[in-house]
């Protein structure tokens, strides 16, 4: 089980520290997990301490006191729920089953091989700088997804945006991730990994094939010349073209798979590599 502090509003709203051995305090110096911005504060105003019967907190000096449930205490023993005011902010203790440590590893697009944590509290997806993982994609919406947490499953919400967002080439509203799952958005994939393990291998298609932009030769392949026909100029005709259902682009029928995500194309009429 693991104890967090979460700013409920004022100056740390939103904000969460987790607790530990280390003592968690509130004051106006940069050492404090949770600082004010109160000029000629004191540089701790209370503490947090792990204790034998839990987590105990000390007013050391807090401008009007320390109110756990708004009544005034010196010291108070930490119970899940509880609610309490230091200077002007209010904050809440948490108790919360032990979360896996997941991140996003970019897979395909500009941020590929980039990782990106994966917090307690939500987190946004998107084109614009606003957001916590910026995607640079015309394809991506301006606030595209969000990600949090809900116990300790990871889900994915898309935010309304105009093309969609993907998990293993379906396209979801809401989505429970899980390790190893894909996650595209815009031109850009993610694969949901645990913390500090390596990028997952290709990703096997519910046929058993593993994605590839190359298929492996096939005696039946057909032959180039039998699948294009000569113009009279002699110049021997494009092939048709198929839309890839994950990107959207228009790609050559002869493909198997989209040679932009590796996506397994339907309808197409065999590979010429």
């Amino acid at each position: 089980m693991a104890s967090h502090i979460i700013g409920l509003d004022g100056p740390h709203k939103g904000e969460m520290a987790l607790l530990s051995e280390t003592a968690v305090s509130f004051g106006c110096t940069p050492d404090n997990a949770f600082v004010f911005d109160d000029r000629g504060g004191h540089a701790r105003y209370a503490e947090i301490h792990l204790e034998d019967e839990g987590y105990v907190l000390y007013d050391l000096g807090a401008p009007g006191g320390v109110h756990v449930r708004d009544k005034l205490v010196r010291f108070h023993r930490l119970v899940a729920g509880d609610t309490f005011r230091v200077s002007g902010g209010q904050y809440g203790y948490l108790e919360r089953p032990d979360r896996p440590a997941l991140e996003l590893l970019a897979v395909r697009g500009p941020n590929a091989g980039h990782r990106f944590a994966v917090p307690d509290v939500s987190i946004t997806v998107g084109r614009t700088p606003d957001n916590d993982i910026v995607v640079d994609s015309a394809r991506a919406s301006r606030r595209h997804a969000e990600l949090h947490f809900e116990d300790d499953r990871l889900v994915v919400t898309d935010q309304g945006s105009s093309n969609g967002t993907y998990v293993n080439g379906e396209r979801i509203e809401r989505h429970v991730l899980a390790v190893g799952d894909d996650l595209g958005i815009g031109d850009e994939g993610f694969a949901v990994v645990r913390a500090g393990e390596p990028a997952p291998g290709p990703r096997v298609l519910a046929g058993g094939a593993a994605p590839s932009l190359r298929p492996p030769p096939s005696a039946s392949a057909p032959d180039r010349a039998a699948t294009t026909a000569p113009h009279r100029s002699g110049r021997t005709a494009a092939a048709p073209k198929i839309p890839c259902p994950q990107c959207h682009r228009a790609v050559d029928a002869r493909f198997t798979h989209c040679p932009f995500d590796a996506t397994e194309l339907p309808g197409s009429i065999g590979s010429v590599w």
